[in-house]
This record gives structure tokens, sequence and C-alpha cells, in this order.
């Protein structure tokens, strides 16, 4: 199965990844508005970058995988950011470099992308017990959508075991590790720039 080779070859840059994500301050339920802030940025710098570099590529993508193709998470991080007084498009973004362009390649970026909302759905309902974010409104990225999120994942595990035989391990697997590593570099990124927002 693709996606048990991808979960073994993956799991030393995806645990290397997890160790610079402030989201455990969220699961502790220390986090304050302004360090919540920076973890919406840092994600916001994950996400917009990879979601640009796979719809410019599209074309690429088949057999009903253009739906991945779009600005799914980072729309709704924009609206988290300016409902917190930050403007997106004044934010400076990590550039990501592929190494590759081709389905396998892609589909690795998106197994990522979207495999990283299932921990989502764990920090969302963490945040209800979060004393300092209880007067935030509704958050339209870590929310409880849990059935969506459930959807979108089994759906997008099923499209690519249907065409199973038509993707490269090796490529998936560095579209995969390269996402991984790019998640580390945007904490680095913006952990170096010191992005506090008041």
């Amino acid at each position: 199965m693709i996606f048990d080779h991808l979960k073994k070859s993956t799991q030393e840059l995806h645990n290397e990844a997890e160790a610079y994500n402030d989201a455990s301050k969220v699961l502790d339920n220390s986090i304050t508005v302004e360090e919540y802030k920076d973890l919406l940025i840092t994600n916001y710098g994950s996400y917009k970058p990879l979601e640009n570099f796979i719809a410019d590529n599209n074309d690429v993508l088949n057999n009903g995988f253009s739906s991945f193709a779009e600005f799914h998470k980072s729309k709704r991080i924009e609206k988290d950011l300016k409902c917190l007084g930050i403007i997106s498009a004044d934010l400076e973004l990590p550039i990501f470099k592929p190494n590759m362009v081709n389905l396998s390649y892609l589909l690795g970026i998106i197994y990522v992308m979207e495999g990283s909302m299932m921990g989502g759905l764990m920090i969302s309902k963490q945040m209800q017990k979060c004393e300092h974010l209880t007067t935030l409104p509704d958050q339209k990225f870590f929310n409880r959508e849990v059935t969506q999120t459930l959807e979108r994942w089994n759906g997008f595990k099923e499209k690519v075991e249907d065409i199973e035989n038509q993707i490269n391990t090796e490529e998936i697997t560095s579209g995969a590790n390269d996402a991984f590593a790019f998640f580390k570099k945007a904490h680095i990124f913006y952990s170096e720039k010191k992005f506090l927002f008041s």
C-alpha cells in the first residue's frame, strides 16, 4: 500500500517538522493570543507557497485531483488572520523550491497538506480549553469540521489508490519529504524573523 510506504518513508522528516511546531502550546492549553497569531502566520507561510505550486501546476494533475489544486487552507487562515488584525498580503513568505514537477511528486505534497489537517482536528478540539483563546470568533482553519475533513482525506486516499499503478514511489516520497522539510523551513523562517504581532 502506497500510504503505508509514505508514512514509513517520511517519518523522520515528519517528526522534525512537528518538533518545530508551536501547536504544542495549544495542546497543553498554555497558548496566548500573541502566540496563536504567530502559529497562524507560520501555518500560512507553510501552506500558501505549496498551494501556489500545486495551483500553478494544476495541468499536471488528473483523475479528479484538480479539486486539491486550490487555496483551501490558506484562504481559511487569511480569514482568521484578518479577524486578528493581520493582513496576509503583508506577510513575507518563505520560498518553496521543488525538485521536480510531475503527478507523483505533486501527490506527495498534497498527501502532506491533506494529512496535516487530521492533526488540525485535535488542535481545534483543544483550543476550546485554552483560556486565552476563549474570546476569539469561530476559527476557520482550526475548526471542528470533523466529517468534512475526514471525507476530504479519505477521498484523496481513494483517488490515489485508484491510480497506484501509475505512481512512481520514489517521486511521491520525494514530494512528501520536500513538503515536510518545507514545513520545518517555514517554522525556522518565522522564528528567525521573530514575527510577533500585537
